[in-house]
């Protein structure tokens, strides 16, 4: 009888533990530019034991094999920079991505003078935006509700001294305001505000943070020629510019005058509309002129304004029962304020008072509405009329060569009305 061989196949299960469990570590700056040749260590976290020391190949990474389910301390080093550690893992079988983050820090000199019981450190670092250092920068440097501030520099640099602690970095905001020089025009931007993530700073030495901001709201300046009639340059000529923007944006006017050769600069300014108002204040007969422009990107190059004989105003104040007018150490002011605009008291809306109640406006262009300043206390506005209309808070419109007389300001006692006064309307 012939016995026939009996094979048996068996099955071998495989150990998840049996499974390659490799640490993939990733060293960095603190712009996470990654460090050829940081020396990395993988200890036990409950023994201490050492399990690796290696050092980052070529792209600022390491392979380390390990045994999984086991808690490893990790640490960095590298020449000027310090790792606030360690970083803890605990691998699964298979490949796991650990990421070690490095702060630069530079070593600060011993003071000339005896130490403070605590030294302090410090913070520096640069401001950027597309690439472009940014100058005159607030920055802030915080720990919790200690805060330190300082501007960088024309290199977009910043140094603050703070004691030792963690700190985040912040810059930006509304008020961060500096030159593009992207733009082929005069440009300048705000920008959003950006936080750091939290850094340490070590007693006697320097940490580095660098922020990018990004742009929020492009700002724009514009060169604007003043001519006469017969098409001179006008020198010393008032320009005033005005735009209205909707919140959170603010509504801005600026004055300026111009240069010998009649040209001036505004800005910077928040895009869209903006009136521009130009008045020749020192000639005998004084002329204005006032025009729209809508401030973008792509804007002109020069703005050419060209003043016109401007409309005249004049009338009378007069104060109920009382002979002569009072007025405020200051003087009572008639102000041809722009609608939408707070009255401006500048040179280029004059208006005072003469001891007997009398007025006069000249030089005036374009849409506004009468307001007075200076009314003593005790006493209030009661309306201002003209030919019988009563124009209180109503807008006007002054064209060249238009002469309004007869002007009437009343007023009478009682206490003024807090707060701004009521808008105009047409």
């Amino acid at each position: 009888m012939r016995c026939l061989p009996v094979i048996l196949i068996l099955g071998l299960a495989v150990d998840a533990a049996a499974q390659d469990t490799r640490l993939f570590v990733y060293v960095t700056d603190y712009q996470n530019q990654l460090l050829p040749g940081a020396r990395i260590e993988v200890h036990l976290e409950s023994t201490d034991q050492a399990v690796a020391k290696v050092t980052a190949g070529a792209q600022g990474t390491a392979s380390i094999s390990v045994k999984p389910f086991r808690s490893y301390s990790i640490t960095a080093s590298f020449p000027e920079h310090v790792f606030f550690g360690p970083t803890v893992a605990y691998p699964a079988p298979g490949d796991n991505v650990v990421w070690l983050r490095l702060n630069k820090v530079e070593f600060l000199p011993p003071p000339d003078e005896p130490p403070a019981p605590v030294r302090s450190g410090e913070m520096a670092g640069v401001i950027t935006s597309e690439g472009v250092a940014l100058a005159d920068v607030d920055v802030e440097v915080a720990e919790g509700y200690t805060s330190f501030r300082t501007i960088t520099l024309a290199d977009g640099s910043y140094r603050v001294a703070v004691p030792p602690g963690t700190y985040v970095v912040r810059a930006g905001g509304p008020q961060a305001l500096a030159p593009m020089r992207a733009l082929a025009s005069s440009g300048y931007s705000t920008y959003k505000r950006r936080e750091s993530f939290p850094v340490q700073v070590l007693s006697g030495y320097r940490s580095f943070i660098d922020l990018e901001l990004t742009p929020r709201e492009r700002l724009l300046s514009v060169n604007i020629l003043v001519i006469d009639g017969a098409g001179q340059p006008v020198p010393d000529a008032e320009v005033e510019a005005r735009g209205r923007r909707e919140a959170p944006m603010m509504s801005f006017v600026q004055t300026r005058k111009t240069d010998k050769r009649g040209s001036v600069t505004l800005g910077p300014m928040m895009q869209g509309p903006v009136t521009i108002t130009a008045k020749a204040i020192r000639r005998s007969s004084p002329q204005m002129a006032t025009t729209s422009i809508d401030l973008r990107d792509t804007l002109l190059d020069e703005l050419t304004v060209q003043l016109e004989q401007g409309a005249t105003l004049s009338g009378q104040v007069e104060f109920r029962n009382l002979s002569r007018p009072m007025q405020s150490a200051r003087g009572l002011r008639v102000v041809p304020a722009t609608p939408g605009f707070a009255a401006s008291y500048s040179s280029i809306d004059p208006g005072l008072m003469d001891p007997t109640g009398k007025f006069s406006l000249d030089g005036l262009i374009g849409e506004r509405c009468l307001r007075v300043d200076g009314i003593p206390p005790g006493w209030r506005l009661r309306d201002i009329t003209h030919e019988g209309r009563d124009i209180t808070n109503r807008i006007l419109r002054f064209e060249s060569g238009d002469a309004y007389t007869d002007v009437r300001i009343r007023i009478v006692p009682g206490e003024a009305p807090q707060g701004p006064p009521p808008d105009c309307k047409p």
